[in-house]
């Protein structure tokens, strides 16, 4: 039951991880131009302008990935502590 929970709380933070890292780099790639300073599509000019949906999706993510990754932590440090609980108990 403990394992699961840690298996849980660690898939949870590599989930989470991920989804930060794939909205940073969203971010960090919303206002960029190509070699010659073209946006590539006229899309991207408008979302600049305009301050884009996809950055803002992206941020929203960002931070739906950032309270995954803090709800995740917090079962790995109970199962921690529940694991000290039973060592406590049968020493």
């Amino acid at each position: 039951m403990i394992s699961a929970t840690f298996s849980y709380g660690f898939s949870g933070l590599q989930t989470a991880y991920q989804g930060m890292t794939r909205s940073a780099q969203d971010i960090a790639s919303a206002n960029t131009v190509d070699a010659a300073g073209v946006r590539d599509s006229a899309t991207e000019i408008n979302a600049g302008l305009t301050g884009t949906a996809d950055t803002n999706t992206a941020l929203i993510s960002l931070k739906q990935n950032l309270h995954l990754f803090d709800a995740s932590a917090r079962v790995v440090s109970i199962a921690d502590q529940q694991i000290g609980s039973l060592l406590d108990i049968t020493a």
